[in-house]
């Protein structure tokens, strides 16, 4: 009978937050100190103590205290007690041990405060730090992006040698047939790499797939066909970027990789010159006097005088001029589907396009110039370096395709814009290649125009929120 009475009276003073408390005392406890519960000073913090008391209690402590628990002492506690006893109420703790409710009050109110101020700072340096990490990934992107390009001048340089102390033999002589090979061989290697990274990447990936199949086979509704033309825009970067990949190929066989990069570097100012055409972006002063310094830089380049040793000059240079024309319209295309399509889908459309463009080219039939030229001993090296252009390719696309995510697609293109500078240094350092005076200032004035496009960018971002904020 006693047990099923007493937790009545326990439900019945559960809100009073005297009562509470003192159920979690021995029977010693509460006949040697009754004012305990009763001090005035304890009832001003009896609203935050409770939020760690227990509210199942034993049976032997139900028993042994029926005073303490039947107490009419809340009747006489002031209305403002009561407030803050129906606040607490709602943080009682079920399963707190007697063992821990035996701490002071003072003590377990103490963590709580302290542990705010370091959630405050971790936001904070983790903010520092996710700018850091972005600005370190572009820069490696950067300098794989200028490594990759000195990769390829050793495939097709004769007698390169890497730090002008180890000799390598050419691997193949730089022809359109030989080109389309090492395309073939890279895209091997990224196509793959890049289906098996999605799911990390992009889970849903084949999810967009499947919807852009759809659009292709399903009826002619208005969805299915603005689906259909993103993929079909898709699939025209793809040859865009592929054309660009072909002439840039040629051009470093045929020129100086950093003279190649440099006019490789006119895109910018094409891409300017398109959006100004088609989406009626037009440019600004700053945006006129980049242009200006990209096309004296470019004239400072064209006009230097030529490297002994290397190919078909004016072939090399309209080359990497026609390259960076067709990279321009490879950004206006990813410009146009980057808000409808994702970028690891849209980046596999343009790998998979340029890999089937690249073996549909390699069995076309082509001049004897121009035709596939290669040494069989060579065949493993040849495969190797294929492999190394893949991995660097991928890796450059997946630190930049991060970095921008956490530093911005501003600041990441104002860090692109110095590969032109960076290939002209690791291809002086690794195969010992120079430029004169006036062709590195020609690379220079290239490399501020391009960043000057990207600040403005920038900068016209940061404008239409400033009042806002």
């Amino acid at each position: 009978r006693e047990t099923t009475s007493e937790p009545t009276v326990v439900r019945e003073n559960a809100a009073n937050p005297i009562s509470v408390p003192s159920q979690d005392l021995s029977q010693t406890e509460t006949k040697s100190e009754p004012n305990a519960v009763v001090v005035p000073p304890l009832k001003e913090n009896a609203a935050e103590p409770i939020s760690v008391l227990n509210k199942d209690l034993s049976e032997n402590e139900t028993t042994s205290e029926p005073p303490t628990v039947s107490v009419p002492q809340p009747e006489a506690i002031q209305p403002s007690r009561r407030r803050n006893a129906a606040e607490s109420i709602s943080l009682l703790r079920r399963n707190v041990s007697p063992s821990k409710t035996k701490y002071p009050p003072s003590t377990a109110l103490e963590p709580q405060p302290e542990a705010k101020p370091p959630q405050s700072r971790s936001r904070n340096s983790s903010g520092l730090s996710s700018l850091q990490i972005g600005l370190l990934l572009i820069v490696l992107s950067a300098v794989l992006s200028s490594l990759y390009n000195v990769a390829i001048k050793i495939i097709f340089h004769e007698g390169s040698q890497i730090f002008g102390v180890l000799e390598v033999e050419r691997l193949l002589p730089p022809t359109l047939g030989n080109t389309f090979l090492i395309l073939t061989l890279r895209f091997m290697v990224v196509v793959p790499l890049l289906v098996l990274l999605s799911p990390i990447l992009h889970p849903t990936m084949w999810q967009d797939l499947e919807n852009l199949a759809n659009s292709v086979r399903g009826n002619p509704t208005p969805a299915n066909a603005a689906t259909k033309q993103i993929l079909l825009l898709s699939v025209v970067s793809g040859c865009f970027l592929f054309l660009s990949q072909v002439l840039i190929y040629i051009a470093i066989a045929q020129v100086t990789t950093g003279m190649a990069i440099a006019l490789f570097f006119i895109y910018p100012m094409v891409s300017g010159l398109l959006s100004w055409f088609l989406f009626r972006d037009r440019p600004t002063t700053f945006r006129i006097s980049a242009i200006a310094a990209i096309c004296c830089g470019e004239l400072l380049v064209l006009g230097g005088s030529p490297n002994p040793g290397m190919g078909n000059t004016s072939m090399g240079s309209s080359a990497a001029i026609l390259s960076g024309v067709a990279f321009a319209a490879y950004i206006i295309l990813t410009r146009v589907c980057a808000s409808k399509l994702h970028p690891v889908t849209f980046t596999l459309i343009n790998f998979a396009t340029m890999l089937l463009l690249s073996f549909i080219c390699l069995m076309l039939p082509l001049p004897s110039d121009w035709n596939l030229v290669v040494d069989p001993s060579k065949m493993l090296e040849l495969v190797l370096s294929a492999f190394i252009l893949g991995v660097l390719t991928l890796a450059g696309y997946l630190l930049n395709n991060v970095g921008i995510s956490k530093l911005g697609g501003s600041r990441s293109a104002l860090i692109g814009g110095t590969i032109p500078v960076l290939t002209v240094i690791f291809a002086g350092l690794i195969i010992q290649e120079n430029l004169d005076i006036i062709q590195i200032l020609g690379v220079l004035l290239v490399t501020f125009g391009a960043a000057a496009f990207s600040f403005e960018t920038m900068r016209n971002q940061v404008k239409p929120s400033s009042p806002t904020n």
